[in-house]
């Protein structure tokens, strides 16, 4: 402003001087009869006057908005906390280049609220400056919700910066376990108990498996292939690789179905439960086929299948009814021929079965108590789909079922854990 006022108190001081000259030259000598030879004399004067104009402006156009954004860098030091927010909201909201320049370097302020609203406001902006910050917040507890939020919203511009600090955290995890990184941990813990230098993980447990979270829900190839490398290294800790899998679980990922096939075959039950509820969050046809296969393989553990029918029974998946229908009608009544029929159902059937509930009349708590859980478990994602025929068709069956406690479990009334305390 100071240099606004510099500028026009000077053109104000040359027009005033140039009239008053002229009008002492006009009233001092005879005016002439005609003014067409001296016309001529106008121009320069008008030539200057529009440069003086025009560098005024200019000046004005760059020192206007540059004067206003470092007034609120200027407050961003100010003691009132009010006045340092403002002042961040006010750089928010400026589309000034010079704005944006002064926000990334008040992520590095040494006041902490200037530098968090700094880097929301960042993220609010949608600009990448707010990445790596955001990537740092993920070791807050209280900051971590919000952080990973803004980092699924940057969606592709964050995954280079994430995949980086998980390979790199990942790389300092394998120097730890090397027999020269223990042998110097140990050294260290023995002469410095509370020296935490190298060796030290990068990242907390809970921001690794935030990083991990917020790469799965991003989605893609370039997203996902760390997440898959991290869950088939059966050198990693199981708690990682679970966090791994867990981090797939999104529609998005179907490009991850023939890694986690491999996965399955791990000894670790843990590990198969964990990649089943991640193929039925998958979803697909792909993921479907192979989870009913799973479901009906009577060679296979009893907990793996009732992870199976679990994952099935996804709310609107319209295309497992069939089979889970199947599944509870042949477990009801099993005989070679009820499981052949039965399991026979799948989801490119287009018509309604005809189901014979007479084939569950005098169906004894004796003919079901082995399969019990199975049942429970189909009934259970059946009722999770949530489709009116499923509901009638539970209705239905619950007269044929001998044992009411089952009844009450499918119904979600109770609970397996409720029903061992009563027995």
């Amino acid at each position: 402003m100071r240099h606004n006022r510099r500028y026009i108190m000077a053109l104000a001081i040359v027009l005033t001087s140039g009239v008053q000259g002229l009008l002492i030259n006009v009233a001092s000598s005879k005016l002439p009869g005609a003014w067409n030879p001296y016309l001529w004399l106008s121009w320069p004067f008008l030539i200057a006057i529009t440069i003086v104009v025009f560098i005024i402006t200019l000046r004005n156009g760059n020192s206007g908005p540059l004067s206003y954004i470092e007034q609120l860098k200027a407050k961003l030091d100010s003691p009132k906390a009010e006045e340092r927010i403002q002042a961040v909201k006010s750089l928010e909201q400026s589309s000034d280049p010079a704005a944006r320049e002064t926000l990334v370097q008040a992520t590095q302020h040494s006041s902490p609220e200037v530098r968090i609203e700094a880097v929301f406001a960042l993220a609010r902006r949608n600009d990448e400056g707010a990445v790596s910050p955001l990537i740092a917040f993920l070791h807050d507890e209280k900051l971590r919700m919000e952080a990973q939020g803004f980092l699924i919203q940057l969606g592709e511009r964050a995954i280079a910066d994430l995949v980086k600090v998980l390979d790199s955290d990942n790389a300092k995890q394998k120097r730890v376990v090397s027999l020269f990184g223990r042998i110097r941990r140990i050294i260290q813990s023995l002469i410095y108990p509370d020296l935490h230098k190298a060796g030290t993980p990068a990242l907390s447990v809970r921001a690794k498996h935030a990083v991990m979270n917020t790469l799965g829900q991003i989605g893609g190839d370039k997203a996902i292939l760390p997440l898959i490398r991290i869950a088939r290294n059966q050198d990693e800790a199981k708690d990682t690789r679970i966090a791994a899998i867990k981090a797939l679980r999104h529609p998005k990922n179907t490009a991850a179905i023939e890694d986690l096939k491999e996965v399955l075959r791990d000894p670790d039950l843990e590990m198969r439960k964990t990649v089943i509820g991640t193929l039925g969050q998958i979803g697909g046809d792909e993921a479907m086929l192979l989870l009913k296969k799973i479901a009906r393989n009577q060679d296979e553990a009893k907990d793996i299948r009732i992870a199976a029918i679990e994952a099935l029974g996804q709310p609107k998946n319209t295309g497992s009814i069939y089979f889970l229908q199947g599944l509870f009608f042949a477990t009801m009544r099993p005989s070679p021929d009820n499981l052949l029929e039965h399991l026979a159902v799948d989801v490119c059937r287009s018509a309604s079965p005809d189901w014979r509930f007479a084939d569950l009349c005098g169906t004894k708590y004796e003919d079901i108590k082995e399969n019990r859980c199975i049942i429970v478990s189909a009934g259970k994602a059946l009722r999770k789909i949530g489709c009116q025929d499923v509901l009638d068709f539970l209705k239905k069956v619950e007269e044929y079922i001998p044992d009411q406690d089952m009844v009450r479990e499918i119904r979600g009334e109770m609970d397996s854990n409720q029903r061992r305390r009563r027995f």
